[in-house]
């Protein structure tokens, strides 16, 4: 239990790490208006954040009860969504100079689809935590969770100002390194 408690916020760690590698109030914005995209766009991107991930949860709840097994589901929707943001940084390196419309809206699509996995992941991932953690220490382990969040969520600073800093490279080097270095970080 206690490997994987430490496991759990190890996971926490990284996930916040990489949202706020590629914040939706932060980072991405900038990276839609670099790419043309309009304000409405801009402004989309924490409502778009937000759906993916309050809808599904609301829609798949029930039917993820029904499963015995948790854990496949999310290794299956986590890999979706650091291997989307992969793409996206791909896509963005290769593409954005010469292509600034398709990959914005190919980054919107596949931006909408991680956050679908995420919202859908989070209810198997809350049903793993409740059932290896005891109840007496689910308060504990929620709270080591956050705190391991919120180191990674800080420490995302850091890389974030140095790449997106006067020192280095501007679009898209910089985006898709942001969302490269995401994606890596929901992969682990």
């Amino acid at each position: 239990m206690r490997r994987n408690i430490t496991f759990t916020a190890v996971n926490h760690f990284f996930v916040n790490l990489a949202m706020n590698l590629t914040d939706s109030a932060t980072v991405l914005p900038l990276f839609v208006r670099a790419l043309g995209g309009s304000n409405l766009l801009v402004g989309l991107l924490p409502s778009l954040r937000f759906v993916g991930w309050l809808v599904p949860q609301y829609f798949i709840a029930g039917r993820m009860r029904r499963l015995s097994r948790f854990l496949p589901m999310v290794l299956f929707l986590e890999v979706i969504r650091s291997s989307f943001y992969l793409i996206i940084a791909g896509l963005t390196l290769a593409h954005a100079l010469d292509h600034p419309q398709p990959v914005l809206a190919i980054f919107l699509v596949l931006y909408l689809v991680t956050r679908l996995a995420a919202g859908s992941s989070n209810v198997a991932r809350s049903e793993i935590v409740a059932r290896m953690v005891p109840p007496q220490e689910r308060a504990g382990t929620i709270a080591l969770r956050s705190f391991a969040g919120g180191v990674g969520g800080f420490l995302a600073g850091f890389p974030v100002r140095w790449i997106l800093g006067d020192r280095f490279i501007d679009l898209p080097a910089s985006y898709a390194t942001l969302i490269g270095l995401s994606g890596i970080s929901f992969g682990l």
